[in-house]
């Protein structure tokens, strides 16, 4: 039943006719209008349903398997895919552990007799009418390959850092960060109150005994695989009051630390101060997991601290160390800097909030007292800088390639991915790389067969740095983030939220 308080069309599609019906108000009866009318407007689409053009053909990806690959094979796929109506094909060279295949030879990556197999498969998607294109790189996580130079790598940034008194010529080599890759950014400031002061407890307990006291010397310590102490405590005591700020931890190894901090003024009633949660956990990115982690506290004054920790949480025969300091730290640096990627597959909302700093910050860095001796710095790392008079912190910040390597791909295909950040790296990576080269070795007549290089997907985890880091950060947003620097060695600059 066509009601009359609704207006609408009905359309019936027949093979010699086109039907439309048409309810209007007032009427008692849809009424009949003209298929000449509306017919011709569906006619194309019509048309494009029972014969499909070109562009709606399917694509596919079409993976090379560890270089076993023949020209006799390449013509049969592009023969099948243009039979079956397939438009075009991304060539991915993938690889894994060796396939036992011994009717086809292993090709040698990147040499001539590879080069020509991409060509012949151009030249036969161009005869056939399957358009053929390449992945960027090897792999399907792939933006690399062994033309990519450690400069033109993924990077973050790391730094070093000494202490040295004013008021005198300095003139000293600056340790260089491991495995540096560019040098970025010689920068100094006064040293801040309680920087760097690490609290020297009278006595160190545990209920677990003498073993676990060794921990908060300052380094790193390994426990058999087979300890397990269960809920571990460490009570320090101070023959006078002092202010914790934080607390520091080392977990060389890759552990997941939670637990409480707890505060005491007689030894015997302590208090909740904070709860707290590292994980330093061996995954599939920890480029800055050998710093301490750092855990804020809100200034608290008292003789005796307490932390405990749920032993299961540190990982057998793994490092651990723990300290407490007087010296205020950025929380989650490290993480909050991309330096260490997450150990989720799906992270939630809410997995890159961490808790705030507690405010106000004593011991902050004042940016207006940042300065940049770059220009200080000889190739040789040798520091010659009148310093003003004063306690100063000389950080030597460089660059460290992530060393993430494109794949899944036979191992003569692979190399190191690119800085993602810097389209002059993009463009040598496509023009002196495979892209490249496979367009250079095709004739001018034969190039118009090679329609595409894509890039799949990106499974290779952060970067944080690129060499225009600096002058794009300044045009992006507008101020200078040199004096702001510190942060990334976990100081705070100005304010906590600042920072």
């Amino acid at each position: 039943m066509i009601t009359r308080s609704y207006r609408f069309a009905l359309m019936a599609l027949v093979p010699a006719s086109l039907l439309v019906l048409t309810a209007v108000p007032g009427s008692s009866a849809p009424q009949l209008a003209k298929a000449a009318v509306a017919a011709p407007r569906l006619d194309p689409l019509l048309a494009g349903w029972n014969a499909t053009p070109a562009s709606t053909k399917p694509y596919c990806y079409w993976y090379w398997w560890n270089n076993i690959v023949t020209k006799e094979g390449i013509t049969k796929d592009v023969e099948m895919m243009a039979k079956n109506g397939i438009g075009g094909a991304y060539i991915g060279n993938v690889g894994g552990p060796e396939v036992d295949n011994p009717r086809n030879g292993r090709v040698k990556g990147f040499s001539d007799e590879w080069y020509e197999l991409l060509q012949h498969a151009v030249r036969e998607g161009k005869r056939l009418g399957v358009q053929i294109g390449v992945f960027n790189g090897s792999g399907w996580s792939q933006s690399g390959g062994p033309w990519v130079k450690p400069e033109d790598s993924m990077q973050f940034i790391d730094c070093t850092e000494v202490r040295v008194s004013g008021g005198t010529q300095i003139n000293q080599v600056l340790p260089r960060v491991q495995e540096a890759v560019r040098e970025v950014r010689v920068i100094a400031f006064p040293a801040p109150a309680n920087d760097g002061d690490i609290l020297r407890a009278a006595k160190v307990t545990s209920p677990q005994g003498d073993e676990l006291g060794v921990l908060v010397d300052g380094a790193s310590h390994n426990f058999p695989a087979n300890k397990n102490y269960g809920r571990m405590s460490l009570t320090w005591e101070f023959e006078n009051p002092v202010t914790l700020r934080s607390m520091l931890f080392q977990h060389h190894n890759g552990n997941q630390n939670g637990g409480r901090i707890l505060y005491s003024t007689d030894g015997t009633d302590f208090k909740p101060l904070r709860d707290f949660a590292l994980d330093r956990r061996d995954g599939p990115q920890v480029l800055l997991g050998k710093r301490p982690g750092a855990v804020s506290t809100p200034p608290t004054t008292a003789k005796f601290f307490r932390v405990e920790m749920n032993w299961d949480t540190v990982r057998d025969g793994h490092d651990l160390g723990i300290q407490l300091s007087s010296a205020a730290r950025l929380e989650s640096a490290e993480e909050k800097q991309l330096g260490i990627a997450s150990r989720e597959n799906n992270p939630g909302w809410d997995h890159f909030r961490w808790p705030a700093t507690p405010e106000p910050v004593v011991g902050a860095v004042a940016p207006d007292k940042v300065i940049d001796i770059t220009a200080k710095m000889g190739a040789d790392g040798r520091l010659v800088w009148d310093a003003p008079a004063g306690n100063w912190v000389v950080q030597r910040y460089s660059t460290v390639s992530t060393g993430e390597k494109a794949g899944p791909t036979a191992d003569d295909l692979t190399g190191l991915e690119i800085d993602k950040m810097s389209r002059d790296v993009a463009k040598r990576h496509i023009e002196q790389g495979m892209v490249g080269e496979l367009y250079r070795r095709l004739k001018p007549e034969e190039r118009s067969g090679f329609k595409f290089a894509i890039a799949d997907s990106y499974e290779k985890g952060f970067q944080n740095w690129t060499a225009k880091m600096i002058p794009e950060f300044k045009t992006r947003f507008g101020y200078d983030p040199l004096p702001w620097m510190p942060v990334l060695s976990g100081r705070i600059v100005g304010s906590a939220e600042q920072s």
